[in-house]
């Protein structure tokens, strides 16, 4: 379902639906996709400087 709720957003061509969702909705969705990258990209890289740093702690979510 999370795959599914991605792409959704992704292919999204109206900006409108986007502005329907729940904020709280879209910051869990957000969250979530966030921490995936962080773990899968601790199992891929080999170097620290390498892995994927989260861009939502950078701006304060």
């Amino acid at each position: 379902m999370l795959i599914s709720s991605i792409h959704f957003l992704a292919d999204l061509e109206e900006i409108s639906l986007i502005q329907q969702i729940v904020p709280a909705q879209l910051n869990k969705l957000m969250k979530r996709v966030d921490d995936i990258l962080i773990r899968l990209s601790r199992k891929v890289m080999t170097h620290p400087s390498e892995q994927y740093q989260s861009i939502l702690e950078s701006i304060g979510i």
